[in-house]
């Protein structure tokens, strides 16, 4: 995926920036082997350990890896213009969000860690 990203990309080197919303060590380190010279790679997902090499996948390049909380936003602003944003049919939260049962805490794990859904919501039922 890595190099067709790069071949599809105005440079023909990769993009500027690149946004991993997924968590999945996997896909931040092909987000970062996205990324032309000098590109930043935002992580806004809760991601646990990676392994990658700084200086080949990162440094060497100039790359950036950046995570983000919250936008880095300030809330009292930020939530109300997202709920806006929903009312007005700009955000469709609803389409990222699957639920699950409590019951099926590990299949919403499971399909969370292979990308199929954005958030998983666990119901207490």
């Amino acid at each position: 995926m890595v190099a067709e990203i790069k071949r599809v990309s105005l440079s023909g080197n990769g993009v500027n920036y690149s946004i991993d919303t997924t968590g999945v060590g996997n896909c931040v380190r092909q987000s970062l082997g996205f990324l032309d010279f000098d590109g930043t790679c935002v992580v806004v997902g809760a991601t646990g350990d990676i392994t990658f090499n700084v200086q080949n996948e990162l440094m060497g390049d100039g790359k950036s890896l950046v995570g983000v909380i919250k936008g880095n936003s300030i809330p009292k602003f930020f939530l109300p213009k997202l709920l806006d944003y929903y009312r007005k049919g700009l955000f469709p939260i609803d389409k990222l969000m699957k639920f699950y049962s409590f019951k099926d805490i590990n299949e919403a794990q499971a399909a969370s860690d292979r990308g199929e859904c954005i958030k998983a919501v666990l119901r207490m039922e």
